[in-house]
């Protein structure tokens, strides 16, 4: 698998365009709120010439995509479909973006583009597929319990949003994904503090779902709702996610506490879905907001709520944690359903 390119839109990348790419290929796509990555994926589920772009620097998908092909691909008759994943529910070939004003349709798209097969599929669904194909050196255990080859899984990961999606282990190695808009679900408090700075959240959002926490703008949210909380009115400054590790680390106190209770709320909301999905296979972190978080994410905080499950405590305590450093999940979750569809139509590929 080739290395990404961050490349503006319009440039062509001379490099990738020379480097030979077997076929028939399939167009895949993982499309977020902040950032478009597209690739070719061969027919053995190989990724070549990948490629990132900016959502805000295009009006549509297609925009995006025909850019991405005038670069990279020579012949646009070599394609034999594409696979798109979105950040939001697909339904009967259609989905809006939870986080962004994008509408697929994928009989539209697939016109537009010259594309007889044409897939669309949420972003988590694309990633759960992945999760047979990684390899152990890009799976960071947190925490103890043992993996199960046979046993259901669940991926989350914070992000622009929060996605979840379980995947059903089924016979022969087959799976399927269980997608669903699990990031919406109520956000729990675990005691009197959490109970407290909920309600700081709930007067400014209304409902607190779990992404209202879990995600990018939720730890800028959960550090203002920290300040509030600690009585710290009259100097509150926002804190953008990227910096919030950082100024715990220069001591910054409320940051701290902010890093620190994302880590539990997170395991809260891990160990739900690991009772949800029963994940003997496994629990999986991927998203941009962990792994840039680094060592600021409380990997002990994380885990210690993960296995606060009352009379569960011992079966979660069994279940095991993993954060993926694999790059381009999405991608790969893709190319594998592209690889086992052969080309088919629909909001998703038979598993």
């Amino acid at each position: 698998m080739t290395a990404a390119r961050k490349q503006e839109p319009g440039r062509v990348n001379r490099k990738a365009a020379q480097d030979a790419v077997p076929e028939p290929l399939y167009l895949v796509s993982d499309i977020g709120g902040t950032r478009i990555r597209l690739a070719l994926a061969d027919s053995a589920g190989g990724l070549h010439r990948i490629q990132e772009f900016k959502t805000n620097d295009f009006a549509d998908f297609c925009s995006c995509a025909k850019t991405y092909l005038k670069d990279q691909l020579d012949d646009r008759k070599a394609l034999q479909g594409a696979g798109l994943a979105i950040a939001g529910p697909v339904e009967q070939g259609l989905a809006r973006m939870t986080n962004c004003d994008w509408v697929f349709d994928s009989a539209a798209i697939g016109k537009e583009l010259g594309l007889a097969h044409l897939f669309l599929a949420n972003d988590f669904e694309a990633q759960a597929h992945a999760l047979p194909w990684l390899d152990p050196q890009v799976l960071e255990q947190i925490g103890q319990g043992s993996s199960r080859s046979e046993g259901n899984r669940v991926i989350l990961g914070p992000g622009t949003g929060l996605g979840v999606a379980g995947l059903i282990a089924g016979e022969g190695g087959r799976h399927r994904a269980a997608v669903g808009e699990g990031g919406h679900t109520t956000l729990a408090a675990a005691n009197d503090g959490e109970a407290a700075l909920i309600a700081c959240l709930r007067r400014r959002f209304g409902h607190v779902s779990a992404e209202r926490v879990l995600s990018g703008p939720g730890l800028e949210a959960l550090y203002l709702a920290i300040l509030q909380e600690r009585g710290e009115k009259s100097d509150i400054v926002p804190l953008p996610a990227r910096e919030i590790a950082a100024s715990a680390t220069a001591g910054n106190l409320a940051a701290q506490a902010a890093l620190h209770q994302f880590s539990a709320f997170l395991g809260t909301v891990a160990a739900d879905f690991a009772l949800i999905f029963w994940a003997r296979g496994g629990v999986y972190l991927s998203g941009g907001v962990v792994k840039r978080l680094g060592s600021a994410f409380d990997r002990r905080a994380f885990r210690d709520r993960f296995e606060s499950k009352g009379r569960f405590s011992t079966a979660l305590a069994g279940m095991p944690t993993f954060l993926i450093t694999q790059r381009h999940l999405g991608l790969l979750g893709l190319a594998k359903m592209a690889m086992q569809s052969g080309g088919a139509t629909g909001d998703r590929p038979a598993t």
